[in-house]
């Protein structure tokens, strides 16, 4: 299955790949040549995932098998350094969400709420704390109507 947070480009690509590797033929390297780099290596990384393997991969794109194993190396590589560069977040703590709520309940502006979150190091919104109160309610007016 193909994430719905890709381009269509890649999508398409990836498609006619998988429909290629299952007998059909398909080209697709020119349609591969106009991709970005990252559109390039979004569409082998999914390829991958979908199994297939990476010499029908570098055929389907007119690319050595050498160019899409280097390109997956890379890719680890980046999504690796991401991932030591990101900082792990605190799970969400059902706790402080109920004290927010009680906070928005009892009369707090989303600003007020913002502010205290803000001295306490959370960078969060005035914005961000309405559209989070106005998701809340329409959830508990949902479950109430059942």
């Amino acid at each position: 299955m193909i994430p719905w947070a890709v381009s269509g480009a890649v999508a398409c690509i990836v498609s006619k790949v998988i429909a290629e590797h299952q007998n059909q033929v398909v080209f697709v390297s020119n349609d591969f040549t106009n991709l970005s780099k990252a559109e390039k290596n979004q569409a082998i990384k999914l390829l991958t995932e979908q199994g297939i393997p990476q010499k029908a991969i570098a055929e389907s794109f007119g690319i050595s098998a050498p160019a899409v194993s280097q390109r997956l190396k890379r890719i680890e590589g980046e999504s690796s350094l991401i991932n030591k560069k990101m900082p792990i977040k605190p799970p969400v703590n059902i706790n402080n969400i109920l004290k927010i709520i009680d906070l928005l309940d009892t009369g707090f502006s989303p600003n007020a709420i913002a502010s205290l979150l803000g001295e306490s190091g959370l960078s969060v919104t005035a914005n961000d704390i309405s559209s989070f109160y106005k998701v809340y309610q329409a959830i508990k007016a949902q479950l109430n109507s059942d």
